[in-house]
């Protein structure tokens, strides 16, 4: 008796493959272990959402911070809104390829709402200023890219 491969063998064939391909993954799917990336994940859930919200608040601001580089007197100047009162906060100058060499500064604006940063001490490249800050009683974020290249700079972008 000769053996004849129809149209109904060739269905056959086709959804035995496709039960053995679900078995297959359904048994791999179960020898992979599941673990969470953070053991505080609903912390973190919190603190990014309330990340957001200062940076909402930021946004919303009818005069926002203003962060502007000098080359020639080698400065930051930072310029706060002059309607807020009691601002507060801490300024982190941050340097992604080189983690020595981030530092932090308490934020202190004078009577023009002003704060100066100097750049004497960052080195040139890519730094990030990331502000974090209070006033009436609202949080905020402000962040600003930089390159400091031989005393000359240029914002790259504004979060």
């Amino acid at each position: 008796m000769k053996f004849k491969l129809n149209w109904g063998w060739g269905v056959v064939v086709l959804y035995g493959g496709f039960v053995l391909m679900l078995g297959t993954m359904a048994v791999k799917s179960t020898q992979h272990g599941i673990s969470l990336v953070d053991e505080n994940y609903y912390q973190k859930d919190i603190e990014f959402e309330e990340h957001l919200n200062k940076v909402d608040n930021s946004n919303g601001l009818l005069k926002p911070l203003k962060m502007d580089y000098d080359a020639d007197a080698q400065q930051i100047t930072l310029s706060f809104p002059n309607d807020l009162k009691s601002i507060t906060g801490e300024i982190l100058c941050f340097r992604p390829s080189d983690e020595s060499k981030d530092f932090e500064v308490k934020v202190t604006p004078n009577e023009a709402f002003e704060q100066i940063i100097p750049t004497e001490m960052m080195i040139n490249g890519l730094w990030r200023v990331q502000i974090n800050w209070s006033a009436d009683s609202r949080d905020f974020y402000s962040e600003e890219v930089f390159i400091i290249e031989n005393n000359q700079t240029a914002a790259v972008g504004a979060r």
